[in-house]
């Protein structure tokens, strides 16, 4: 249902690329879905997220 969802952003966004803050547990979904790493993990106000980047 996930990926059924992401496919429906991608088909309806006008932007090249398309940007998260993952949280580390949800680092190898975001992979699948053609997400890649721009930076290493990182912590702000106590949460923990890896920047990364779809691009089209």
């Amino acid at each position: 249902m996930g990926r059924k969802l992401f496919e429906a952003v991608l088909r309806n966004s006008t932007s090249e690329m398309i940007t998260v803050h993952s949280s580390p547990y949800a680092r190898e979904i975001y992979h699948k879905l053609g997400f890649t790493d721009t930076d290493v993990e990182q912590t702000k106000d106590g949460i923990r997220y890896i920047p990364m980047k779809h691009q089209k």
